[in-house]
């Protein structure tokens, strides 16, 4: 792999999830319990919660599909690389 195909590679992982832990329905009862389990298993470097839905928005007479994704601020940037270079900024006040 040469340097070119590493950074595109590291910066498609910083942003999507290596793993996914998802209960019945996709809800977790208590994701505290589960990142407490995860913690044990070899090689676990980080966790965050996350919710998602789908919804819509509309702009006059269009509308579009979207997905949303709710996250803890604090939690975020110990998964996600984008959050060191740009959310931090966009939560100051």
């Amino acid at each position: 792999m040469n340097a070119s195909a590493r950074n595109l590679r590291a910066r498609i992982l910083g942003v999507v999830s290596h793993i996914t832990i998802s209960g019945e329905r996709g809800q977790l009862a208590s994701w505290e319990e589960v990142a407490k389990t995860a913690r044990a298993v070899p090689g676990y470097v980080a966790s965050a919660p996350f919710v998602q839905g789908q919804g819509m928005i509309t702009r006059g007479r269009t509308a579009s599909g979207v997905l949303v994704r709710g996250i803890l601020p604090d939690e975020e940037p110990k998964v996600a690389a984008i959050a060191t270079r740009w959310w931090r900024a966009a939560l100051r006040p």
